[in-house]
């Protein structure tokens, strides 16, 4: 008996040896963070920040998340800011890239309100060499350079015509005016109200450490003060 509890203790140690020698260090709880980094974009309106996530005189959606600018077909551009920021100061900004990509509302063969995606990822706008921490870099989105960018972007309505050229072959764009805003549009035997294109502007932060930071929880991107992760022109 005492010989067949000796065994037993013995495979026990043996197995608490290989299951520590297996252990991942990756995943050990000692580990240094690597820090983290945020950006805090917003339109200037009259050449002030629209969203202002520090000024108590403002509301929670002056604050907060998102921000959302609306603009007439036919714009040519409009003002905006970014600043960076690293909660747990381990992290310092030295490079800001900004993309942009089109959402286009239109309604499908069935009538139903869709919304069609172009840019994939998103198209390289502009690089910042950024200010300091909580410090403004002004950046423009300019129409043209948008059109630009997208200008070659294809799409599959599902109407049979198989993939298309979104801008060439809609007459209501033009180069002149190349973004739709609100529209009715006639199906069978009805109109259907329609919102105009949303176009997006995100970005990617890159670090000192050698990381590149460009994607964050909805909580950080709607709900932290000093952070959000896009900000929208509405053509309407």
């Amino acid at each position: 008996m005492k010989k067949l509890n000796r065994i037993a203790a013995l495979s026990l140690l043996l197995g608490v040896g290989v299951m520590m020698s297996c252990e991942d260090p990756d995943l050990s709880p000692n580990l240094t963070p690597e820090g983290n980094a945020n950006g805090f974009g917003t339109f200037l309106v009259g050449g002030k920040p629209q969203k202002d996530p520090f000024d108590l005189t403002k509301g929670q959606t002056q604050k907060l998340g998102t921000d959302f600018l609306t603009v007439k077909p036919g714009f040519t551009s409009v003002p905006a800011t970014i600043s960076w920021s690293s909660f747990d100061k381990k992290v310092v900004v030295n490079k800001i890239e900004l993309y942009v990509k089109l959402a286009e509302n239109y309604v499908d063969k069935d009538g139903n309100k869709v919304v069609a995606k172009h840019g994939g990822e998103g198209k390289l706008l502009t690089t910042i060499t950024p200010a300091g921490m909580y410090e403004s870099n002004n950046f423009t989105v300019d129409a043209s350079k948008v059109y630009d960018l997208l200008k070659d972007s294809k799409f599959d309505y599902g109407d049979g015509k198989g993939e298309v050229s979104v801008f060439t072959s809609n007459p209501k764009r033009t180069t002149a005016s190349p973004f739709l805003g609100d529209r009715d549009i006639p199906f069978r035997n009805r109109v259907i109200a329609v919102t105009g294109d949303d176009i997006e502007v995100t970005w990617k932060l890159y670090g000192e450490n050698g990381l590149v930071y460009k994607s964050w929880s909805p909580s950080v991107c709607e709900e932290f003060v000093g952070a959000n992760c896009r900000i929208v022109t509405r053509v309407r």
